[in-house]
């Protein structure tokens, strides 16, 4: 009986070990076989998610999970190629969009500097400056809702109307009304626009404006202490065919300084989701306004980065 336990002790040993070896054995064939490849194509979808198009996965010996990997790597060529041709199509959106934009400013009696920022590669936000019939000017700055590419086809319907518009009519208040009939009638129902109109006599020194529910523009007068603010004259483009603007006029004196912006500006948010605001940025204006306007400029656009902290920026 002894004799008989013990052989079946050590039967019952043996056919234990030789379990936990063949278990060793296929876990290490299924993590040879099965579980690293899985994994390599695992990473390797999440990396084109990520949008690294074009990545490829190396070759497997089993036939079933090679037949995998080839469908990832032609997926990936795929999205490459398409990513490719959008970025070529927004590159040419770009440029499209930048020529519909005025070059250099040379207006008479005014300096002017811009910067112009979309949140995507083409945006919808739009300023331009005319000259005008008898020596006058005319200078505008626009804001599409939405970003990309709707919002910038709607900001070039915008500049093909206003073209049309100062052609029949030099009143900010005419120009507005002139867009704002057709605007309403070509855009989508969704959409709609502010605009900030303004018309510059070099000659008399007269600076009169409409604003169809623009963002606040700061006229600050030659000695720095008074700051007027030019505020919205009427409502949004494209919301009723029948609405009107008021047109404000009056006297610039040598030495003004004015700071026109879009909301993209003031509602710029920090990490805690706070606006930088316009009283803020009204501020930032008066304490920069001893340097030479394209410095003013370039100091307003590096504050809102640092404020930002760099975070993506969601406006125009």
């Amino acid at each position: 009986r002894r004799s008989i336990r013990y052989k079946a002790m050590l039967r019952l040993l043996s056919l234990t070990l030789l379990a936990i070896a063949a278990a060793v054995i296929v876990n290490l064939a299924l993590l040879t076989l099965v579980a690293r490849p899985l994994n390599t194509l695992a990473t390797t979808v999440k990396q084109v998610a990520d949008g690294q198009f074009g990545i490829q996965v190396g070759r497997f010996t089993s036939r079933e999970l090679q037949q995998l990997a080839n469908a990832v790597n032609s997926m990936s060529s795929e999205l490459a190629e398409v990513e490719e041709r959008r970025i070529q199509q927004m590159t040419k959106a770009r440029e499209i969009q930048e020529h519909l934009l005025p070059g250099e400013a040379n207006i008479p009696g005014m300096s002017v500097d811009v910067i112009f920022s979309p949140t995507e590669d083409v945006g919808g936000d739009y300023y331009d400056f005319i000259e005008l019939p008898g020596g006058s000017w005319l200078i505008c700055i626009a804001d599409v809702t939405g970003h990309g590419v709707p919002a910038a086809m709607e900001a070039a319907i915008l500049k093909t109307i206003l073209l049309q518009a100062v052609e029949h009519c030099v009143s900010p208040s005419d120009i507005l009304t002139f867009i704002n009939h057709r605007f309403e009638k070509i855009s989508l129902p969704e959409y709609f626009a502010s605009m900030f109109i303004a018309r510059w006599q070099p000659s008399s020194k007269r600076f009169e404006y409409a604003s169809a529910g623009h963002e606040p523009g700061f006229l600050l007068d030659p000695n720095q202490h008074n700051v007027q603010e030019l505020t919205a004259t009427g409502l949004f483009l494209g919301i009723d065919p029948s609405d009107t603007w008021d047109t404000e006029s009056f006297h610039v004196l040598n030495g003004s300084r004015l700071l026109l912006v879009t909301d993209g500006a003031s509602q710029m948010c920090n990490e805690d989701n706070q606006m930088f605001g316009l009283t803020r940025l009204r501020q930032l204006f008066v304490d920069s306004s001893g340097n030479s306007s394209d410095r003013v400029v370039g100091r307003i656009h590096e504050e809102l980065q640092v404020y930002s902290h760099s975070q993506a920026v969601d406006d125009d």
